[in-house]
């Protein structure tokens, strides 16, 4: 239900932002209040379009039309002042008009518009053009006016005269200033007509905007009006002339003015409402907000580097599903000041976010944390090189941008690279991100063949005036047969434009950019695994968990397998959320569906009784020999399925869990040679599997140890803590060796056999290196205690003075001193070994440091001693704690 949601909220959004495209478009136009036709003088028009008509113009006369008058146009939505030339051609015979013009889109099979035109004298018109009427989309009051889509002149100026011949009315001849009144008068009603249903308002006394509801009907009329659907002129036959000027003619329409605050505003707060909707349904609020601050600061150090380098009409705006993207305009870039722009988006980003890290602050709020993880993830995820990520856009600029066939392989490869983060991820967002790019890759190749192209036909294209550059590149378009509409020439031609405007980096642009670049991808995850202060892992985890709704995902389904998957894992979430009412309840839906399907001796039915069995060890009171009957029960069914349904040494993996958890439920009951038989076997089995087991053999073997100290057998606990430390340095983890090796020696300790502590601290060296100065820290205190036991006061003294050592680096390395009594413990064990001295005065300073009194150090002995039943750590905790009363009475609070 949650996907069905989000796919309709995804496709909402996208139909939204095509929507926004062409209503931003229609905003940028300006109508301009003038007159708009006016007679010309042959001399006037320029021979290129006098070219460009002659074809339609000779096919008229064939026709029986007689040349007539030209006239200058200026459009209503014109922008520079740049005229176009109409025309006209007069039929005797049936007193018809004909507009010959250059088509403003020559892609629908009409190169030239031609407009037939017939008045009355009462004023009554007949009007017939041909694939434009869906350039204005309504009908205007008083003009019969129509558009048949002939794919013929033929059959266009036929069709004209069958109205004629419906209408039957008086028609006459139009004097050459009438004609330019007509069509003024058309568009000064079609412009009232505009007006008078809102479409649009004035700006000054002769200029006028499209409203926003003006802006939507228009969308509507385009959408409803058929497009001419004639067989379209192959590309071969239009002229490259009439691509050069119709695109000129449409820029001069569109024009680029700048947007004013209050717009970019309006525009910004729209794109970030779309945004919110997009990502609020599957987010909570705050982290909502922290996503878009995020964002924003990302987007601002784009925007203040383009400033810096003198963009103008500068724009940030989010984009639904995405992310956000930060515009602005500017005729010659250098290859290093985009890279500036590309990297001023992350670089920032990830500075603050280990910033925050260094400084210990993310655990200083509930949100801290998402703030870090977002800052970090979203910042590091876009210096990745994949298009159209910063990282991605970079690498184009400094390194593909030579060579525009590898740019399109690069643009594949980004695609892949997507999908794969997609799957490894388990990111559906990504996947779809990756199939938009790919939906793009043929164009992307196909742009690359024109731009190689031109490269390899012309070698001063890069100086030549724009206009030729034009007319190469729809030249090429052309050559490469390629099968665009004039919309998909034109947009190419913008881009391949931009691309010839771009100068290419010079070596050292790439040199220097590509090092830098690298150097901040390679050392942010280095410098903050250095740190070793929180796991990134962990940090993310926090950022992005979400509670989920398991009943609205069962509810969403009726298939058994999916409702088993759905139930197994609700039962595990509450579990390890330690709600173990509701775990137990989606167990038994997941038991009851089994059984309904008849598979009671399935590997799911033993996943399902395995997890209740834990369920019941961690939640339940074992201690009753019903629920340990229960639980027994449970595991001994786990084990007869596993060794009916796993053959080979899976076998061993999945027993070995069982009886494990059988020897804590023995154990919970007090039952320890029953428990140390399970662990037994459980060992047996671990050795059997071909994996690597040392973690769990070396837990297993310490789990053994302990009852055997239990049941009073020391020889064979001694043996099974050597066992544990063997499996442990096998493991190759650290952790796993330290908890083997400390319960060793812990084990040697308590049994006062101070020398062999020893020998295996001396025996099992950690690496001087970062990452292990915890571990170290912890040994050298073990050590410092059984040289102290063993009348070696300069070596109990050295071992202490390495421990404070240790902890005097993590504390400099954090930059935020631990607030725990560690440095104070081992002044006091100096104490202990010294007798004074100046041990007495650096256990005051360490206390004042971390804002702890006397008192507090001593309640905090205590409670030491409280906590430790017996051993070597009873033993230290109560010599400490008698020390300090022997030096620090309570009437004593400072030297």
């Amino acid at each position: 239900m949650q996907f069905l949601f989000g796919f309709l909220i995804f496709i909402v959004a996208v139909y939204g932002v095509m929507v926004g495209s062409a209503v931003i478009k229609l905003r940028t136009l300006r109508w301009t209040q003038r007159t708009y036709y006016t007679p010309a003088r042959a001399d006037d028009v320029p021979a290129i379009t006098v070219r460009l008509l002659q074809d339609t113009t000779d096919n008229l006369q064939a026709l029986g039309f007689e040349p007539g008058a030209w006239y200058r146009v200026h459009e209503p939505y014109n922008q520079n002042g740049q005229a176009s030339f109409v025309r006209s051609l007069y039929h005797q015979g049936t007193r018809s008009h004909a507009q010959v013009s250059l088509h403003p889109l020559p892609e629908s099979g009409h190169g030239v518009t031609v407009e037939f035109l017939n008045v009355a004298q009462d004023g009554s018109n007949c009007y017939t053009t041909n694939g434009t009427w869906h350039l204005v989309g309504m009908a205007i009051p008083g003009y019969d006016w129509e558009d048949p889509d002939s794919p013929t002149l033929a059959e266009h100026w036929a069709y004209h005269r069958q109205r004629l011949d419906q209408q039957m009315c008086d028609w006459r001849e139009l004097s050459v200033a009438e004609l330019a009144d007509w069509g003024n008068r058309f568009l000064e009603q079609y412009r009232q007509a505009l007006l008078a249903q809102g479409d649009l308002k004035a700006i000054s006394d002769t200029c006028y905007r499209f409203t926003l509801g003006g802006c939507w009907r228009a969308i509507r009329r385009t959408q409803k009006r058929q497009h001419p659907t004639p067989d379209p002129t192959p590309a071969a036959e239009l002229s490259t002339d009439a691509e050069v000027l119709a695109h000129l003619r449409q820029e001069a329409i569109l024009g680029k003015p700048s947007r004013s605050t209050a717009g970019k505003t309006l525009l910004l707060a729209g794109s970030v409402i779309l945004f919110m909707v997009s990502f609020g349904y599957r987010m909570d609020l705050d982290s909502l907000f922290i996503l878009l601050a995020v964002l924003l600061f990302h987007e601002l150090g784009h925007i203040a580097a383009m400033a810096l380098f003198g963009y103008r009409d500068l724009q940030i705006l989010f984009i639904p599903f995405l992310g956000a993207v930060a515009t602005g305009r500017k005729q010659q870039v250098r290859p290093w000041q985009s890279a500036v722009i590309y990297l001023a988006g992350p670089v920032p980003g990830l500075i603050l976010a280990l910033a925050l890290w260094q400084m210990g602050l993310v655990n200083a709020t509930d949100w801290m944390p998402v703030l870090i993880a977002m800052l970090f993830f979203i910042n590091f995820f876009n210096l990745l090189p994949i298009q159209p990520l910063d990282g991605g856009q970079l690498a184009n600029v400094l390194l593909f941008q030579r060579w525009p066939r590898l740019q399109g392989v690069f643009h594949g490869l980004s695609v892949l690279m997507f999908l794969a983060l997609a799957w490894a991820l388990d990111t559906p967002l990504l996947a779809g991100i990756g199939f938009l790019l790919g939906f793009g890759l043929l164009y992307q190749y196909r742009e690359a063949r024109v731009l190689s192209h031109l490269r390899q036909t012309s070698t001063t294209l890069n100086t030549a005036a724009r206009a030729n550059q034009m007319a190469a590149i729809y030249q090429a378009i052309r050559d490469l047969k390629l099968p665009w509409n004039f919309c998909t020439r034109q947009q190419a031609t913008r881009n391949i434009l931009q691309r010839l405007g771009s100068p290419l980096p010079r070596l050292w642009e790439t040199t220097a950019g590509l090092t830098f670049y690298l150097l901040i991808l390679l050392a942010t995850p280095a410098t903050l695994m250095a740190w070793d202060y929180y796991p990134i892992y962990s940090l993310l985890d926090r950022a992005g968990y979400q509670e989920p709704d398991w009943e609205a995902q069962l509810a969403s389904t009726e298939d058994p397998q999916e409702r088993l998957e759905i139930l197994t894992h609700a039962a595990y979430d509450r579990f390890y959320n330690e709600q173990a009412d509701e775990a137990l309840a989606y167990n038994r839906q997941a038991m009851a569906l089994l059984n309904e399907q008849g598979l009671q001796d399935t590997l799911e039915m033993a996943a399902v009784l395995s997890l209740r069995a834990r369920i019941r060890l961690e939640y339940g009171d074992v201690a009753a020999p019903k629920v340990a009957k229960q639980v027994h029960n449970d595991l001994d069914e786990v084990i007869q399925i596993y060794q009916l349904q796993i053959q080979g040494p899976d076998t061993a993996y999945f027993l070995a869990e069982a009886h494990e958890l059988k020897a804590a439920v023995d154990e919970r009951r007090g039952e320890q040679e029953a428990a140390l038989q399970h662990w037994q076997h459980s060992a047996d089995y671990r050795q059997q599997y071909p994996g690597e087991q040392g973690w769990f053999l070396a837990d297993n073997f310490q789990a053994q140890a302990k009852l055997y100290l239990v049941l009073n057998d020391l020889p064979q606990a001694e043996h099974q803590y050597i066992e544990s430390l063997r499996w442990a340095n096998r493991a190759d983890d650290i952790y796993t060796l330290d908890q083997a090796l400390t319960a060793l020696v812990g084990f040697y300790l308590d049994q006062q056999q101070y020398q062999q502590a020893l020998d295996s601290i001396e025996a099992n060296p950690y690496p001087d290196e970062e990452g292990y100065d915890y571990y170290r820290t912890h040994l050298h205190e073990m050590a410092g205690w059984a040289h102290f036991k063993l009348s070696q006061p300069a070596e109990a003294a050295r071992r202490f003075e390495a421990a404070i050592e240790l902890i005097n680096q993590r504390n400099a390395q954090y930059q935020s001193p631990s607030r725990g009594y560690d440095k104070a413990d081992n002044i006091s064990r100096l104490l202990l070994v010294q007798h004074g001295g100046t041990s007495l005065a650096r256990l005051l300073q360490e206390l004042d440091s971390i804002d702890r009194s006397v008192a507090d150090y001593k309640r905090h002995l205590e409670c030491e001693c409280n906590r430790h039943a017996g051993g070597y750590r009873l033993e230290q905790s109560e010599q400490l704690r008698d020390l300090i009363d022997q030096y620090l009475p309570d009437t004593v609070q400072s030297l």
